[in-house]
């Protein structure tokens, strides 16, 4: 069973880690996205929260889809691991399609994320 939390709350443990961990800063992302700097620190600090579109588009200012950044933020809220290395290639469908039906459902949206931004690059 895993943990119940909200788009708006997994969305903002994501971004806070991607201001961290990138080199924008929340004026270069308010510059972008047309708003103040103000509006991006009251987000953070759960004075407002932004509408699934908003989400999108700062998604996408980090070069991620949408649900690569929940999938982020549900795996910081709950202490997953991070890391995203692919195991080795299986050598038959079966084998792909018994090991999609052992993977979590946070797994599977970054699966499905990862494949339409590998596809979106071809």
């Amino acid at each position: 069973m895993g943990i119940e939390m909200e788009p708006t709350e997994i969305f903002r443990t994501s971004l806070r880690y991607m201001l961290d961990k990138s080199e924008h800063s929340q004026a270069e992302l308010a510059r972008v996205l047309g708003i103040s700097p103000q509006r991006i620190n009251d987000y953070l600090g759960k004075r407002n929260n932004f509408s699934e579109h908003r989400r999108q588009q700062i998604a996408t200012f980090f070069n991620m889809g949408y649900l690569e950044m929940l999938t982020l933020g549900y795996k910081l809220e709950t202490g997953e691991t991070l890391s995203l290395q692919a195991p080795p290639a299986p050598t038959s469908e079966k084998t792909v399609i018994e090991k999609v039906k052992r993977l979590s459902q946070p797994d599977l949206m970054l699966v499905e994320a990862l494949l339409n931004r590998l596809s979106k690059n071809d």
